[in-house]
């Protein structure tokens, strides 16, 4: 079921990428159309709620065959694109293999681990996971889960996390896998599928080789590619806004800023507080479109916030309506103190981003290779990514001082996952690095000739 299950989200993925002609790459384009697949596949387990349909195995396989075929009702795009996939020369060379091995034994591991092991985080046993278990049971979301008698007094807002991680854990348990957190592995090894591919069609395959074998392999993020929680989905999502976004800025058109947004949007499906970064890319928009005009930089910086924001209201305007409990209020005494926001930065700065033991030495080969960068090549090229990773530290310096259930220790620690996809695509894109690739391409050139 499950090779069912993830041959139906590539094929929804397809249908909406086909629209988008910035995704054109095979492995790329794979990779992002299993993950939007999947996000769609989420959309349709809350519209199914809405619509009172019972949740069984067989309705909601049936939604799935249905909305899939439905992504490609503009038959004209989608049969463009698989023409153009059949077309695309496979070019791979040899010397990727021993990256994409490594590669793929990670996604080994944690696809194993997160089939064999059961849910072991206290955020999911009592919130996530616990929703979707009873939802299997009783076909609906807002299921006993939230009035049972026996736990009246313990519901705590774990239970109202964005829904993407608990509607993806519904449609693998009805899927009859009985621990659920399967598709754990489906995400990490789309996200190896993409961000390899995406950054190989920009730079030399060797350095996107690196980039992406270091950026799985970092100590803590992968370990939660196999525990059921929400930042490892809600990052790479992000990553993906990032990487379109940076896209959207080099080629200027309305689609690719739109599939931005959509990343980010399932991102904020991931996890809520994702929404605090939109509002900083929004200006960054506005600021980079005021020389096609001032109606047109509007009009693009609404547009990238409205999709977001649509996801936002879904869940947490709209359903929390419908729940017979509504999660605890989070907002803190110190919102609006400047003092306690510095001292939330100081503590981030030492604590997390001084901390190679979670991260390894990500963001320190982040610092070396900007300085190095800028002083052999005198070029800012790409700000349009690393100044994602000041809205980054920005942003998570304002939801420590605002939730008080946003604490460094964890909250954060977990919500840093945001940065390493956009820290190692920056890198990849890099002058430095696209300066090495045109040396590399050219040894090649020259092997080649002799």
């Amino acid at each position: 079921m499950i090779i069912l299950y993830i041959l139906l989200h590539l094929i929804a993925g397809l249908g909406i990428l086909a629209h988008f002609e910035a995704v054109r790459k095979r492995a790329e384009l794979a990779g992002l159309a299993v993950l939007t697949g999947m996000g769609v596949h989420t959309v349709m387990v809350y519209f199914m709620e809405l619509l009172h349909i019972n949740l069984t195995s067989g309705s909601v396989l049936g939604g799935m065959i249905v909305i899939s075929l439905f992504c490609h009702i503009g038959y004209k795009k989608s049969l463009a694109l698989f023409q153009h996939i059949l077309k695309s020369p496979f070019d791979a060379k040899i010397y990727e293999i021993p990256f994409i091995l490594m590669g793929l034994y990670l996604v080994y591991i944690s696809s194993w681990r997160a089939y064999y092991l059961p849910v072991t985080p206290y955020d999911a046993i009592v919130g996530m996971d616990m929703v979707a278990k009873y939802a299997a049971k009783e076909g609906h979301i807002i299921s006993s889960a939230f009035t049972h008698p026996n736990l009246s007094g313990h519901i705590q807002n774990q239970m109202f996390y964005a829904p993407f991680t608990t509607f993806s854990q519904l449609l693998y348990r009805l899927a009859g896998h009985t621990i659920g957190q399967t598709w754990l592995g489906v995400v990490c090894g789309a996200f190896f599928l993409w961000f390899y591919g995406k950054t190989r069609s920009i730079t030399h395959p060797v350095i996107a080789g690196i980039c992406t074998f270091l950026l799985i392999a970092i100590p803590e993020m992968y370990a939660y590619s196999f525990m059921f929680l929400t930042d490892y989905s809600t990052a790479v999502f992000f990553g993906a806004g990032v990487v379109y976004f940076y896209t959207a800025t080099q080629d200027g058109t309305l689609k690719t800023l739109i599939l931005s947004a959509l990343m980010f949007g399932f991102s904020v499906w991931s996890r809520s507080d994702s929404i605090v970064f939109i509002p900083f890319g929004a200006l960054v928009i506005f600021i980079i479109s005021r020389k096609i005009g001032m109606k047109e930089a509007l009009f693009r910086a609404g547009a990238f916030s409205a999709i977001p924001a649509v996801f936002f209201t879904l869940w947490n305007i709209l359903f929390f309506q419908l729940l017979p409990r509504v999660p605890q209020n989070q907002i803190g005494e110190n919102a609006g103190n400047i003092g306690s926001l510095l001292v939330a930065y100081s503590d981030i700065i030492n604590k997390l981003v001084l901390n190679e033991i979670y991260y390894g030495y990500a963001f320190m080969i982040l610092f070396l290779w900007f300085i190095l960068s800028l002083i052999v090549t005198r070029s800012l090229k790409g700000w349009e990514v690393s100044v994602w990773v000041l809205i980054l530290f920005i942003g998570f310096g304002l939801i420590v001082n605002i939730f008080t259930a946003a604490s460094i220790d964890n909250t954060i620690k977990r919500g840093f996952f945001k940065f390493f996809p956009v820290i190692y695509f920056y890198i990849a894109i890099s002058p430095l690095s696209q300066q090495i690739s045109g040396w590399m391409y050219r040894l090649e050139g020259l092997k080649s000739s002799t």
